[in-house]
């Protein structure tokens, strides 16, 4: 993860407006791919407290970021690429024909990771 702990900090804010009923949400980096090079890609643990009990989830961090590509890009921009992948991801997990991971919300603002 490009900024470490800045982004951890960052996701765990961002998590809690996705979350309404978490509580002492926290992030932590379990490691990056060792292949695939379209996106900036985390492995992630994440726990929390709701409704009195602790959940635990581990999540894909995908953040598109200028000049990391290396491979031509498939539409103008990386973070089209990136919206475009949302939402196969989101369509194949919607449409039961194949399993396909649950996606969170895409966040457009920069402001949150960068």
């Amino acid at each position: 993860m490009a900024d470490g702990e800045t982004h951890l900090r960052a996701l765990e804010r961002w998590l809690a407006t996705q979350w309404p009923n978490a509580r002492n949400v926290t992030c932590s980096f379990i490691g990056s791919p060792k292949t695939g090079m379209s996106n900036d890609t985390s492995f992630l643990d994440v726990t929390w407290q709701e409704g009195g009990a602790t959940r635990h989830r581990k999540l894909v961090l995908r953040r598109a970021v200028e000049g990391l590509e290396v491979h031509p890009p498939q539409v103008d921009l990386p973070a089209r690429s990136t919206e475009l992948q949302h939402a196969v991801m989101q369509a194949l997990d919607r449409s039961g024909a194949v399993p396909a991971p649950k996606v969170l919300p895409l966040e457009r603002n920069v402001d949150w990771l960068g």
